[in-house]
């Protein structure tokens, strides 16, 4: 019974001594995660500067669209007071040139 406690204890130590090239040691494992961890991280940084990439021109054409609403609405906006304007300009005239009167503004009104 000493003879296979012996061989036992035998085998134990010569596995224990013999290189365990299929089990991947806790280094190796350690690294890979922090490799992993790496590449994780650098894709994370990858689609977050995209995604500010995108929002930035987003943001970019909104504020070209608001100016250029913004200067449509005014050019709108002048288009309807000058139009305004002609037509009572147009009217002062006509008065003033019913009653023979001359007209304030004659030196702008040519017949």
């Amino acid at each position: 019974m000493e003879n296979l406690n012996e061989e036992a204890k035998t085998e134990c130590v010569e596995e224990e001594t013999q290189p365990q090239s299929d089990i991947p040691s806790t280094e190796a494992v350690g690294e890979k995660t922090e490799t992993q961890k790496l590449a994780d991280a650098e894709a994370k940084i990858a689609e977050l500067t995209d995604s500010l990439l995108r929002k930035t021109a987003d943001f970019d054409n909104y504020r070209k669209r608001m100016i250029k609403e913004k200067q449509d609405a005014f050019d709108y906006a002048n288009t309807i007071i000058l139009q305004d304007l002609i037509q009572v300009l147009d009217d002062l005239i006509g008065v003033s040139l019913r009653l023979k009167m001359p007209p304030m503004l004659s030196r702008f009104w040519t017949e």
